[in-house]
């Protein structure tokens, strides 16, 4: 009779080979499901949050100031600006506040979940709001043609390439390693990263003693490669305030200029229809660049228009009449970016003489 022949050690080893090979391959597709998985939430997560901001500016005129976990419990409320002179954030860059924007604390985590990043331009200067200062954190500095000064880059500290200017706000996930995040459990932050990219998007962080670069303030990395792993989402003043000028929140920095210069108008015909004297300017606010507008007032010199409205859209400030840039003094005549709007004198004489008292029309 015959013996059954059992298997070898060798055969052994081979077919336990081949079963660690197929875990391997299984644990690496199932890691790499839930790789792709965690990145597809966050960033369908970063794109609730953009809309939440961008939902908030339209009813606040202002972003909110970043929460900061301090240890404590994660509430997700945005602290107010401090007093001043001037107002100001406690800090510009925390986390994204969750609660104050009305989203769910799960809106607040990133697909590994860590807090998400936030950081707000914010550069408050005593006295420049209302006026041409930027600060979006602050309602009184709200101005539909104004930017931001955050830049957002491709690339390394050595070799990058712009792909955002003037950025108003980020929201960020510190990736796969999770280095710099604040945890969402306690609140408490992670180790500091080690590359000087992801240190540029971990503001407030201890600077890797290993980059020979120096820190740059206000700048970011894209990130999403082998050596940066976070992900970086971005709001421009325009990404901010277009979908609320199609909203009709908000009116576009053109059409308000329109607005706002009509009005002057109607002041200054109202101001000297009824007055004994003539040339009497209306009080003149600020342009949605945080500029002053102009006038240029020729009544009594035997000049038309009598009054002169206008703004040179932020591109230099505001040009004098007759100056590069500025509208002709005697014709209230501009080119873009300056926009103008006259009074004549006809008009003004015309509305006078309508008036009850029978003023003396201007000359």
């Amino acid at each position: 009779m015959r013996r059954s022949r059992g298997f070898t050690l060798i055969e052994i080893a081979v077919v336990l080979g081949i079963v660690l090979i197929i875990i391997s391959l299984g644990l690496t597709a199932i890691s790499s499901q839930l790789s792709s998985a965690s990145y597809s939430i966050t960033k369908k997560r970063q794109d609730a949050i953009k809309e939440a901001l961008i939902a908030y500016l339209g009813a606040n005129k202002r972003l909110p100031c970043p929460f900061v976990p301090a240890g404590v419990a994660v509430t997700g409320i945005a602290p107010n600006q401090n007093a001043g002179p001037p107002p100001a954030c406690p800090q510009v860059f925390g986390a994204v506040p969750f609660a104050t924007l009305g989203l769910a604390r799960e809106v607040g985590e990133d697909g590994w979940g860590n807090l998400f990043s936030y950081g707000v331009y914010s550069v408050p200067v005593l006295n420049s709001c209302p006026g041409a200062g930027i600060d979006w954190a602050n309602s009184t500095c709200f101005g539909a043609g104004k930017t931001g000064g955050l830049t957002v880059k491709d690339g390394t500290v050595v070799t990058s390439t712009n792909l955002a200017t003037s950025v108003v706000a980020v929201v960020i996930s510190h990736g796969v390693n999770g280095l710099g995040a604040w945890v969402a459990a306690q609140g408490t932050r992670n180790a500091p990263p080690l590359t000087c990219e992801e240190a540029q998007n971990a503001v407030g962080i201890t600077w890797p003693a290993s980059c020979a670069a120096a820190y740059t303030a206000n700048v970011f990395y894209k990130g999403e490669s082998q050596a940066n792993d976070d992900v970086v989402a971005y709001l421009t003043a325009t990404d901010l305030l277009q979908p609320l000028t199609k909203q009709g929140t908000i009116l576009s920095a053109t059409a308000q200029v329109n607005v706002d210069l009509q009005t002057l108008v109607e002041q200054a015909i109202a101001l000297n229809t009824a007055s004994a004297t003539c040339g009497n300017p209306p009080s003149l606010g600020a342009d949605p660049w945080g500029y002053t507008y102009a006038n240029s007032t020729t009544l009594g010199l035997g000049i038309d228009p009598a009054f002169c409205f206008y703004t040179t859209g932020g591109v230099t400030g505001v040009a004098t009449a007759g100056a590069a840039g500025g509208p002709a003094t005697t014709a209230c005549a501009c080119a873009s970016p300056t926009i103008c709007r006259a009074v004549s004198s006809a008009t003004i004489g015309t509305y006078r003489n309508r008036a009850t008292n029978a003023v003396p029309a201007c000359p």
